[in-house]
């Protein structure tokens, strides 16, 4: 069952979000995507998060969670642990707004993401191989110097910044019947399933794991934030040891369904969206498309999958 203590957010959290990051980021379009539509036997529209300004729907929660900051914590400045993603966008909009930014990355975290948080002037340690491991040093960092956490994903304010792209799709494609979303942490689904949930009850949320981190479906069998062991996979984005103990109450009580795809899925995805859409992807993206190519999942015409 639900925690009903868990805080929990609502459409008027991400409405204000939303006016809160304004044109600081990008409304990304939702273009119909013709050959994975004919692969599933439906209508299907990808969200291009892609086009952010770093690359990913990152840029939404990381800015709405430093546009709440106090003056006391931006001049302290902020921290952050992320294998890149969160890590661009939080470095980049830091930057921006001239508060100090700390990164811990793991070692395995891809170079181009490295050097690209890099080139903002943040400072980034690695260390570990996920960032589950990196959060001791973060902890410790905060503590010595008085840093703010803007986590990737068990935040308010994160999630609700994200939950601007739901606000987005509903307007977009007013038909939309189901949307499919990559799963992590939890952040992006339970932003997006608030936000759509308060406009359009009836449309289904269904998120997607890799077999390699399936910490949501874990958890939803478990009833409660459950830690599992993950295999290495090409969804790096996603594979997160522990779903968050804030976005999991906002999973179990607004998601439809959680499935889980292969490293083969995944695979097949990327490949299919570099041939068959021009789309370079990387795996935490193209596995929300995997199993609508493969008509694993019960669609109706429109669906819509985030692309990150």
């Amino acid at each position: 069952m639900r925690r009903d203590r868990s805080p929990m957010l609502t459409g008027a959290d991400i409405e204000a979000a939303r006016n809160r990051i304004g044109a600081a980021v990008v409304r990304t379009g939702c273009p119909e995507s013709f050959p994975l539509g004919a692969a599933a036997g439906c209508h299907v529209r990808l969200k291009a998060e892609l086009r952010q300004r770093t690359g990913s729907f990152k840029d939404r929660g990381s800015l709405n969670r430093l546009l709440l900051l106090s003056r006391e914590q931006r001049e302290a400045g902020v921290i952050a642990a992320s294998a890149g993603n969160h890590a661009q966008a939080l470095a980049r909009h830091a930057a921006r707004l001239g508060i100090p930014c700390t990164i811990v990355m793991p070692d395995t975290a891809p170079l181009i993401k490295v050097t690209n948080t890099q080139a903002t002037g943040a400072c980034v340690i690695q260390t570990g191989e996920t960032l589950s491991d990196g959060m001791a040093l973060v902890e410790r960092l905060m503590a010595e110097q008085g840093l703010t956490l803007v986590h990737a994903f068990d935040d308010l304010a994160v999630m609700a910044g994200q939950g601007t792209m739901g606000l987005e799709i509903v307007e977009q494609v007013p038909d939309v019947t189901t949307i499919v979303v990559p799963v992590g942490g939890g952040g992006m689904i339970s932003g997006v399933a608030t936000a759509v949930k308060a406009e359009r009850p009836g449309v289904r949320i269904i998120g997607v794991e890799a077999e390699a981190s399936p910490g949501a479906v874990r958890s939803l069998e478990a009833g409660a934030p459950t830690h599992v062991e993950m295999s290495d996979t090409l969804a790096d984005g996603i594979a997160v040891k522990q779903i968050g103990d804030l976005t999991f109450p906002h999973l179990q009580a607004l998601a439809d369904d959680v499935v889980t795809v292969s490293e083969e899925d995944i695979i097949r995805a990327i490949f299919f969206l570099l041939e068959r859409e021009k789309l370079v992807v990387e795996g935490a993206g193209a596995g929300g498309g995997a199993p609508i190519r493969q008509r694993k999942l019960a669609l109706g015409p429109p669906a819509t999958a985030p692309r990150a």
